[in-house]
């Protein structure tokens, strides 16, 4: 253990990517954006998403699929790719599809035309 302790390790003068910068801010602000209203444009067409679950997997899925985007082109070359940014942009979508979600659960509520996350059933 001694040995362990004492051996040198390199230590850097600063965090080039530090988990609470200017561009996590943007990534968190633009995620939450994103996912709140794909999830909202998503649950207005009942046609197309009939249970609120799938507007919210559309929310998520889109808005994580921008960002897992965002970063591969970074990585192309673009920029710096960076795992903390992505992280903020989960914690975005998350955010925004909670918000969203609460929202359409105090405005609509749960009755048998908007159940909270099967589909409604088809009555013949």
């Amino acid at each position: 253990m001694l040995a362990s302790a004492s051996a040198p390790r390199p230590a850097f003068a600063t965090d080039t990517d530090p988990w609470f910068g200017r561009d996590k801010l943007v990534h968190f602000v633009v995620t939450t954006t994103l996912s709140a209203e794909t999830f909202v444009i998503a649950v207005n067409h009942p046609h197309v998403f009939p249970a609120r679950w799938h507007a919210l997997a559309m929310g998520a899925g889109l808005t994580l699929g921008v960002g897992a985007a965002k970063e591969g082109w970074d990585a192309l070359g673009h920029g710096t790719p960076s795992w903390r940014d992505f992280a903020w942009d989960a914690i975005g979508a998350a955010c925004g599809l909670g918000v969203a979600w609460g929202i359409d659960l105090l405005v609509r509520g749960v009755d048998d035309a908007h159940p909270l996350f099967r589909a409604p059933e088809v009555q013949f």
